[in-house]
């Protein structure tokens, strides 16, 4: 499975030297959406043997732009062009690149997912509570920090503590 991951980048070198035989036989024409593609191909190369991480988020990139014909690897083989192109040949290959790195990805997306979202206190809240809490003495504000309260009394508390020491 460790030489599979290498795959959809031969491929698409592959289609790269494909393309730059047929501008050296034909009339044909690479434009800016080859030049660009050929670019993020040559540092997707590069970054899989120097930052084999930093290559696979590159290379979704790069192929999700491919499939859309924003950048281009071969001159175009488009299947569906209403409001966009898409171009199978890269459909198959960000597929294909998609199974093999899914173990890859799928830590690193769950964490993502599952990470705890941090929500920041209002502090209109957070000064109505410290005009509550106020009155207080040093002993019931660390009785009250102890109690199950929202977060905005909570700081509200911690506030009042510093402000007081």
């Amino acid at each position: 499975m460790k030489h599979l991951k290498i795959l959809p980048l031969l491929i698409l070198v592959g289609f790269a030297f494909h393309s730059i035989y047929i501008v050296f036989t034909s009339e044909y024409i690479f434009d800016y959406h080859q030049y660009i593609g050929l670019t993020l191909l040559s540092i997707c190369t590069i970054l899989y043997f120097l930052k084999r991480q930093f290559y696979e988020y590159l290379m979704l990139a790069t192929l999700i732009l491919g499939v859309f014909g924003i950048i281009a690897f071969t001159y175009s083989y488009t299947i569906i062009q209403i409001f966009i192109s898409i171009q199978p040949l890269i459909l198959f290959v960000l597929i294909l690149f998609l199974a093999i790195h899914y173990k890859d990805f799928k830590p690193r997306y769950d964490k993502w997912i599952n990470e705890e979202i941090t929500i920041l206190p209002n502090q209109s809240e957070i000064n109505g509570f410290k005009k509550r809490f106020e009155q207080l003495s040093d002993s019931e504000i660390e009785r009250k920090l102890n109690e199950n309260l929202v977060n905005e009394a909570k700081e509200a508390l911690r506030q009042i503590q510093n402000e007081r020491a």
